[in-house]
């Protein structure tokens, strides 16, 4: 973990035991100028002319691994992170001003308090909020969260408390305001899909003695799988079979595997993920509610099945590869705006050839779908969907904070904006590696893949026939197999249902006395109506806002002692 303050070292070991943290063994105490920092758990310490720098991770540039002790000026190292591929956190600590780099790719989140003199950087939230005190709750924050519609400005669910947007830079200095800039951001350019997942591959595991490949039969992980079986002939396929959940694509996993000689084990979870719950308490505090999932026996812990696999086929290290961000990437879901998209490339036959193809592959009435075009277009606002519910809740401020910097230059009614704002949402639910026994690579969402759809019209992502067109055609060509053509499978909503049946009323009473509903006025009717039907009749499109309301109250209720 990581902690830099203005604030004595002293004065902040004496907050944090008021506050019930606890530095752990490994933490040293580093002065620098003005600051005191804390360091430990995976943070290096490097001294680079009259700078210090604390770093974890891994950041290729150029085919060759960033190593701060070989760099003399620290504005060089800086440099080279804006083209790094990886997962990495840099601090660089000099006389009036504290740096923070992220990568796009989630590695370690940072959350910092900048207000007149006082500067507070921490990589856990807890160790932040007992230096610096209760926080009122932030309205805005809580709406876009529950409605899936994040700009990823870097505010969190406190009033004050920032977060360093992935991919960007951030300074701090005493009585300035923050500064944010676009740091580690691809640049879009035409890829090479096939031959950059090689190499993700190649720079990310070659190390390891063993490689597992994480595998639902999907197209997603077929990808992953076929190109690891080139580099590591003798990697293992894992699936996870869930006695809750019928989705399981044993079949194919069955068929795919024999297709590309690999190994198949197939682990049946003792788990039930659906079961009924006495509370929905967390067995730790977390440091975001993206990484909170209703469903897990441990909410805190969204990657437990896999987690619990891992332990339960006895393997005690390794890396694990994952075809997890594909459907984000390469788009799965189009957003249903399309035509905009098709009038830019082709004018109106462009307009009206999108809006086809969409209904079609979505099997959306046409002529419904292209009046929610038009009207998107003509209005020229932001469109709903209408595939997804109407927001709830309301929201009585506006951030002032401009949204990431992805996002930034885009038009926020456009398709490319949904679709990059999907991306960001894949990212901030990456698991992170932040020091665990196995490690866990996502290829799909490295820098330089997703380099390759950042430029890439939405209209040009899909057909009539097939989504994630691009990595299909890519995958097809590689491997000639079929598996590239396989259709995409429904989502199954038994398992979301079965969790609602059997929770109903803990789910009704935890929300209706919850700070989330009680913060943007969402009204226990409401909560009642939609929880009894997704418990008793259908699966709607209102149980996904529910679920997002779940993981926002369970992790605002671990902080709730932190709450002004």
């Amino acid at each position: 973990m990581i902690i830099i303050t203005t604030k004595r070292s002293d004065e902040t070991e004496r907050r944090l035991r008021e506050g019930d943290f606890s530095l752990s063994s490994d933490v040293r105490l580093h002065k620098h100028e003005q600051f005191t920092c804390f360091a430990g758990g995976g943070f290096k310490v490097q001294h680079i002319g009259d700078s210090t720098i604390f770093h974890t991770g891994r950041a290729v540039c150029s085919g060759k691994e960033v190593k701060p002790d070989e760099y003399r000026e620290p504005v060089d190292l800086a440099e080279d992170l804006k083209m790094a591929i990886g997962y990495f956190t840099f601090l660089l600590v000099e006389s009036t001003r504290v740096t923070i780099i992220s990568s796009l790719y989630r590695h370690i989140d940072i959350f910092y308090v900048a207000a007149g003199d006082e500067i507070v950087v921490s990589s856990d939230l807890s160790a932040l909020l007992a230096i610096v005190g209760t926080r009122r709750i932030n309205a805005s924050f809580v709406s876009e969260f529950v409605n899936e519609d994040c700009f990823f400005r870097g505010d969190t669910l406190f009033e004050g408390v920032g977060h360093v947007p992935l991919g960007e830079a951030l300074v701090l200095q005493r009585r300035a305001a923050a500064r944010r800039e676009a740091w580690n951001v691809p640049k879009p350019r035409r890829v090479d899909f096939i031959e950059e997942l090689r190499s993700n591959i190649r720079r990310f595991a070659a190390d390891e003695e063993r490689v597992f490949v994480q595998f639902s039969g999907g197209l997603d992980s077929s990808l992953i799988l076929h190109i690891a079986k080139e580099i590591f002939p003798n990697c293992v396929a894992l699936h996870l079979l869930s006695l809750d959940d019928a989705a399981s694509e044993i079949d194919t996993a069955r068929q795919v595997a024999a297709e590309f000689g690999v190994e198949l084990r197939i682990h049946e979870s003792p788990i039930r993920f659906a079961a009924a719950r006495s509370s929905f308490a967390m067995a730790s505090r977390i440091n975001s509610p993206f990484d909170v999932y209703p469903l897990s026996p441990d909410p805190a812990d969204r990657n437990f099945a896999y987690d619990e696999q891992i332990r339960a086929v006895g393997i005690d290290g390794g890396c694990f590869l994952t075809g997890q961000g594909g459907d984000y990437v390469f788009l799965q879901n189009p957003p249903p705006h399309v035509g905009l998209d098709g009038y830019r490339d082709g004018g109106l036959r462009g307009f009206i050839e999108a809006v086809k193809a969409y209904s079609q592959l979505k099997k959306v009435p046409f002529f419904r779908l292209l009046r929610h075009n038009i009207e998107a277009a003509i209005l020229g606002v932001r469109p709903g969907s209408i595939l997804t519910p109407a927001k709830i809740g309301h929201c009585r401020t506006a951030s002032p904070s401009r949204p990431h910097a992805l996002l930034s230059e885009l038009p926020v009614q456009s398709p490319k904006f949904a679709h990059i704002q999907s991306v960001l949402t894949g990212l901030y639910q990456l698991r992170p590696n932040d020091g665990n026994q196995f490690r866990v690579i996502h290829p799909l969402f490295m820098q330089n893949i997703l380099a390759g759809v950042l430029g890439e019209p939405v209209h040009r992502m899909f057909t009539a026939d097939y989504d994630r067109i691009q990595i299909r055609r890519a995958f097809a060509q590689s491997s000639a197999s079929q598996a590239a053509w396989r259709r995409t499978k429904r989502p199954s909503s038994g398992l979301v249902f079965s969790f609602f049946r059997n929770n109903e009323e803990l789910v009704k009473c935890f929300l209706r006395r919850g700070i989330v509903a009680s913060t943007i006025g969402i009204e226990d009717k409401w909560i009642n109506d939609i929880v009894t039907e997704n418990a008793n009749i259908v699966t709607t499109g209102e149980a996904g806002l529910v679920l997002n309301m779940l993981r926002l109250e369970m992790f605002a209720q671990a902080y709730s002692k932190h709450i002004a």
